[in-house]
């Protein structure tokens, strides 16, 4: 890939335009309906619940460790200084 720099040109203007048109339906799908989510007060959650949901939202989504690992990681190969970028 690093062969063709025209590819990759193509390729990083192809990818912004496709998430800034994918962004700008989802905003606009989201503020055209007029639909809205109903709160069930019949059934509460306690503080303990809540926190837990949230961890596990956090932690058991493989996209954390997409993130950290490999897009942050391959970042940091690239540097000399290491320490510093941690």
């Amino acid at each position: 890939m690093t062969a063709s720099p025209i590819l990759i040109t193509v390729a990083k203007y192809l990818g912004a335009t496709f998430l800034l048109v994918y962004g700008a339906k989802a905003f606009y799908a989201a503020f055209k309906t007029n639909q809205g989510m109903e709160l069930d007060s019949s059934q509460k959650q306690t503080l303990t619940q809540a926190l837990i949901t949230c961890l596990a939202f956090t932690w058991l989504n493989p996209h954390v460790y997409l993130d950290t690992i490999v897009l942050i990681g391959s970042v940091a190969t690239q540097l000399e200084d290491k320490i510093s970028f941690a």
